[in-house]
Order: C-alpha cells, then sequence, then structure tokens
C-alpha cells in the first residue's frame, strides 16, 4: 500500500487569534490577528516564531502592556528560525527561478509581469513565465487581482523579505535603483509612487 502525503491546512484567522492569545496572555488587536494571519498563512510554526521574534524585539507590547496592532515585516525583519524554513523552501527552486524572485522582490509586495520583464531583461518571457509558474505551485506567490495585464503577489511579505535579506547590501541597492526605473517607465500614478518609495 503507497503512502500518500498529506497537505494540512494552516490555522484559520480566528484560530491565529486563539494562538497569540494563549501566547500573550491578553486579548490580541484583530489588527496583529490579520496581520500575524497573512504572513504565516496560519503556519502554527510561523506565527509563533514569529511572535516570539517580536517579543524579543521588544516590538510587541505597547508601555501600558497591551499588545501592539501596528506591526510590520520590513520593521522587524525575518526571525533566524523562520528564514531558515523559508530558505529551504526556496532552494527547491533552482538557482534562476530564485534570481527571478529575487528581482520581484524588488518591485514590491505585488508586481506586474512586464515590469519584472523590464527587470529581468536577460530572461526570455517563457523562462520568467516557468520560474512564476514554479513559485506558484510552491505558494510563493499567488496571482494578483488587478486591471488587463498579468500581476503576482507574494503569498506572505516573510517570504519577499527572506529572498531581499539574501543579497548583498549593494547588489540589493542595485536592483532597487533598476526595479524603480523600471517602474517609473510603466508610469502610471500609483508606480510612480511605488517607484519613488522603492528609491
Amino acid at each position: 500500500m503507497g503512502l500518500r502525503p498529506l497537505k494540512l491546512a494552516g490555522l484559520s484567522q480566528e484560530a491565529v487569534g486563539q494562538l497569540l492569545q494563549s501566547l500573550s496572555h491578553r486579548e490580541p488587536p484583530q489588527q496583529l490577528v490579520r496581520f500575524m494571519f497573512a504572513e504565516t498563512q496560519g503556519n502554527p510554526f510561523l506565527v509563533e516564531e514569529l511572535y516570539r521574534h517580536l517579543v524579543e524585539e521588544g516590538k510587541v507590547f505597547e508601555e501600558a502592556g497591551a499588545l501592539r496592532a501596528d506591526v510590520s515585516v520590513a520593521e522587524i525583519g525575518v526571525p533566524d528560525t523562520v528564514r531558515l524554513v523559508l530558505e529551504r523552501r526556496l532552494e527547491r527552486l533552482g538557482e534562476e527561478a530564485r534570481t527571478v524572485l529575487t528581482a520581484a522582490a524588488a518591485l514590491g509586495p505585488s508586481f506586474r509581469f512586464e515590469l519584472l520583464q523590464a527587470l529581468q531583461d536577460q530572461t526570455t518571457p517563457d523562462d520568467l513565465l516557468i520560474a512564476i509558474e514554479q513559485a506558484q505551485r510552491l505558494g510563493v506567490l499567488v496571482p494578483s487581482v488587478g486591471g488587463q495585464e498579468a500581476s503576482f503577489a507574494f503569498a506572505h511579505d516573510l517570504m519577499r523579505q527572506t529572498l531581499l535579506a539574501s543579497m548583498s547590501v549593494p547588489r540589493r541597492q542595485l536592483l532597487h535603483v533598476r526595479a524603480a526605473e523600471a517602474l517609473e517607465q510603466g508610469h502610471t500614478a500609483t508606480e510612480s509612487q511605488q517607484a519613488v518609495t522603492i528609491a
């Protein structure tokens, strides 16, 4: 009799709130619950590690002792334990797909295919699509609801921050400059603002 892999679903948003309450012994603000749920996709290990990291960094409690509601991954960084788990997952992509995703990470949490193409002009459109499809199969990227153009988003910002952290600072800066230039050439009002933010 063959064994079939069992794909476990993550916790619901409500269950993430219960886990946070159990860890902190306080009622968590809904904004914090939504943040943790979005960043971890309900993975209990990631919820717990992210919470512990927030505590260690002194970012989780307000002066009055209540849980903070306004937290971002960019502010706190990715905990080492989480980064190692996500790195293992990214290793399954292969070098070329990872290079494509790293460029996509510089564009922001979501990006249009044509902007990625402008940033990765040495990669053929077919190879870009193969990398994106592979990332979607692994749950790294999801289709983004937008206009007519094909656009994608990182399933959670932890993955994007892990990709950005794997680069040297000069390389990351160069990629951000190139991403800002690619966004400028796309020149919609929203993207122009995004280009300023990236730069």
